[in-house]
């Protein structure tokens, strides 16, 4: 590269983007699989002991670990303060990411009712067994966010969060403190009230989110 190629800024630009963060990210990903199969496992009635994750000792799982660091990337990438971006640019910005995932989720549901149709027991296991139970119409339970199977209520909670991000963006821009403090406030509270969750979720239990957003 020549003098003037690195003044104009026309070469490969090094990327700001931490790895290590995104390592995190994975080995969360891997822990919440891990334990996923375990909820798979313990719902088959086999006996044994369960893989060693952090999940059975601490009081935080992979999944809070993941959407930290999430809600962390999210804003180095699409609101840090060198990039000067509105925040109409920012929620356009992050609403298309959670539409893709939206997307990707439907695909993923679709993609695995075939299997669910031939297996009995993965539709039990999977929760799949009350969307073929009630049918066609179960299909707009989970296009609504209402119902979700076992393993994909966490890509929904992802979608709801990145949705929501725009407004916490707006508090902050208003007041860091007073958007930490409610952000505190509003974990700490869903913690300690467990009716203070979403109507729905997975189709068996108390018919609330597995995965809260109000405490991730």
């Amino acid at each position: 590269m020549t003098s003037s190629e690195s003044k104009n800024g026309s070469g490969p630009r090094p990327s700001k983007r931490d790895a290590s963060i995104d390592i995190l990210r994975g080995l969360a990903l891997i822990t919440i699989t891990i334990n996923h199969i375990t909820g798979f496992t313990d719902r088959m009635h086999m006996v044994g002991m369960q893989f060693p994750t952090l999940t059975l000792w601490g009081f935080s799982s992979a999944a809070e670990v993941f959407f930290l660091l999430s809600g962390y990337l999210v804003g180095a990438v699409y609101f840090s303060a060198d990039k000067k971006r509105t925040l109409r640019a920012f929620a356009g910005r992050v609403w298309r990411r959670s539409a893709t995932l939206y997307i990707y989720n439907l695909a993923l549901f679709l993609a695995l009712l075939p299997l669910c149709l031939l297996s009995n027991d993965l539709a039990r296991l999977s929760f799949y067994s009350w969307f073929i139970a009630k049918g066609p119409s179960s299909l707009i339970d989970f296009l609504i966010l209402y119902t979700q199977p076992y393993c994909l209520e966490i890509l929904v909670t992802y979608m709801a969060l990145l949705a929501a991000a725009p407004l916490f963006a707006l508090l902050l821009r208003f007041n860091v403190v007073l958007a930490l403090a409610i952000s505190v406030a509003l974990y700490r509270f869903a913690h300690e009230h467990a009716w203070f969750n979403i109507i729905g979720g997975s189709p068996v239990g108390d018919w609330r989110w597995n995965f809260n957003p109000a405490d991730r």
